[in-house]
């Protein structure tokens, strides 16, 4: 599917992707879904992001941010994928409070809503990884960050097709080392 496809599919079905959630003696947990009505032009996103992926580059020009799977009940689940602007900040901070971990390249994309957990785009056009996403974990290295997808529309198929479900974060049916996965390029949901 297409950027356009995905994001005309969470418009029609909506929250219907993700079925509510029982807790125990509380409220379901309700999802939705929201994009900003508005995208930025393709010079614009060049302007603020030089190096962008094609995919993203189309996506914000389609709309600026979106809030995919939030979670209205309780507030901690869902991705707040993040305006050019606010990436661009988001990237700043992100190089400040984490420099070990950060790479010539990196942009973040979103933050997971709940957690700490932040989306990373590689958007670094020489590099072999240039539009893989990763999820970099507070506490964790680099190293130990979770391979998502090779590419932001791969990414988004996938987290739409699971309801908004952190499916990166699933143990590998044959390893053991799961925070080690990284995707294998040109190979969709496989991992090395």
């Amino acid at each position: 599917m297409t950027i356009a496809e995905l994001i005309g599919l969470v418009k029609s079905a909506g929250s219907g992707l993700a079925k509510p959630m029982p807790v125990e003696a509380m409220p379901d947990m309700v999802f939705v879904c929201s994009f900003e009505q508005t995208g930025v032009t393709n010079l614009a996103v060049s302007e603020i992001v030089s190096k962008c992926p094609d995919d993203l580059a189309e996506f914000w020009g389609i709309t600026r941010s979106a809030r995919l799977f939030e979670d209205m009940t309780f507030g901690q689940w869902g991705l707040a994928i993040l305006d050019p602007h606010a990436a661009v900040a988001a990237t700043e901070q992100f190089r400040t409070r984490r420099s070990r971990d950060f790479m010539v390249g990196d942009l973040v994309l979103g933050r997971l809503i709940g957690d700490s957990d932040r989306l990373i785009i590689r958007c670094d056009p020489v590099s072999a990884d240039f539009g893989h996403i990763l999820v970099a974990t507070p506490l964790d290295s680099r190293a130990h960050w979770h391979g998502a997808a090779v590419s932001f529309t791969a990414f988004l198929e996938k987290y739409i097709k699971t309801g908004g479900e952190k499916y990166w974060a699933r143990p590998c049916p044959h390893r053991s080392d799961v925070q080690s996965r990284q995707p294998t390029a040109g190979a969709g949901d496989e991992w090395s």
